[in-house]
């Protein structure tokens, strides 16, 4: 295992000092109470979208520990986090900024998120308008979790040309969208994916939908023109 293809992962805990309070004259923890380690154990981080398109390098886990409260991850991910990091060929540590990205729902259960490089270009609007237009979803926990199928496990399976995708119009009714994210796929493209996932191609055994996240968008495919 190599650092090139690991992710850099840290952790917020309470210093050897910090002792919680109970009552309603308890100290409020400040962000004083908590530092930052390295997590040493190197782990190959999950294939997706987004580290594939702009290099696990500038990227980076945070996990944050039980006993810390809600206001101080609200601090230090608004404020984010100065890292210094020595790379290869330096002999002196730089000191990078990294601010926060996203999550996936499993990093929510975990405590976990993603920050990246602040100097990162292009920045994060850039980043996430290449995969979709996350704007048009008004709603904050929806919009992030939208986002989060960007760092959820995927690996390319069948390759289809740019012209090779045709844009169908959503049917829509009293501003209700019944089909955001279906579409159809040809016989073939049922035909290789079979193949390619190890399945044996037969009358019964040919995929007849499927369901892919490409681009952190999640999307459903029935299969047309479905003949033998």
């Amino acid at each position: 295992m190599t650092q090139e293809n690991c992710i850099k992962r840290i952790c917020v805990v309470a210093s050897p000092n910090f002792k919680k309070e109970y009552g309603p004259k308890a100290k409020k923890p400040v962000l004083e109470d908590f530092i930052v380690t390295w997590n040493d154990n190197l782990s190959t981080a999950n294939p997706c979208p987004l580290y594939r398109r702009y290099g696990i390098e500038h990227f980076m886990v945070v996990h944050f520990d039980t006993v810390v409260p809600q206001n101080i991850i609200n601090d230090i991910l608004k404020s984010g986090l100065w890292v210094d990091i020595k790379y290869k060929k330096q002999r002196k540590l730089s000191a990078e900024r990294y601010i926060f990205f996203g999550h996936s729902p499993s990093n929510l259960r975990e405590r976990t998120c993603v920050l990246y490089r602040e100097h990162l270009e292009p920045c994060h609007e850039d980043i996430t308008r290449h995969f979709g237009d996350f704007e048009v979803i008004k709603t904050v926990s929806k919009r992030a979790a939208r986002i989060g199928l960007l760092l959820s496990t995927a690996k390319g399976v069948v390759e289809i040309d740019e012209d090779e995708v045709f844009e169908e119009e959503d049917i829509e009714r009293n501003s209700f969208n019944f089909t955001d994210g279906c579409g159809s796929m040809s016989l073939k493209v049922a035909l290789e994916l079979t193949e390619k996932l190890g399945e044996k191609v037969g009358k019964c055994n040919v995929l007849k939908s499927v369901e892919t996240s490409p681009f952190g968008l999640w999307h459903a495919f029935e299969v047309w023109h479905l003949c033998y």
